[in-house]
C-alpha cells in the first residue's frame, strides 16, 4: 500500500454540490478529524453550486471515498468531477 510518508503524494478530489448542501458535507468531513482537508473555491456572482477541493493521503483514501460514495448514494447532490494524484513538495 502506498503511504504519504513513502510517496509524498496526495489524492485530490474536485467536488461540485449545491451551496445549501455544502455545509452538511463540511460538517461530516470535520467530524471525521484528520481524514482529509478541503478548501472551497471562490464562487462567481449568482453561482448556485460550490466547488470544493478535497485532499487526502493515499492510506486514508478508502475512508474518504467511502464517505463520498455515501453522500452520493444518500442524496446524489454531490458530484465528483475530478480525481488526481499530486506530488506534495
Amino acid at each position: 500500500m502506498n503511504t504519504y510518508k513513502n510517496t509524498q503524494e496526495l489524492i485530490k478530489y474536485t467536488l461540485e454540490m449545491p451551496k445549501a448542501y455544502s455545509s452538511f458535507v463540511y460538517f461530516i468531513l470535520e467530524s471525521n478529524e484528520n481524514i482529509s482537508f478541503y478548501s472551497t473555491e471562490p464562487a462567481k456572482i449568482g453561482q448556485v453550486n460550490r466547488t470544493v477541493t478535497l485532499y487526502c493521503t493515499p492510506e486514508l483514501e478508502p475512508e474518504v471515498k467511502n464517505s463520498l460514495d455515501h453522500f452520493i448514494k444518500r442524496d446524489a447532490q454531490l458530484l465528483i468531477t475530478n480525481r488526481e494524484i499530486i506530488l506534495d513538495l
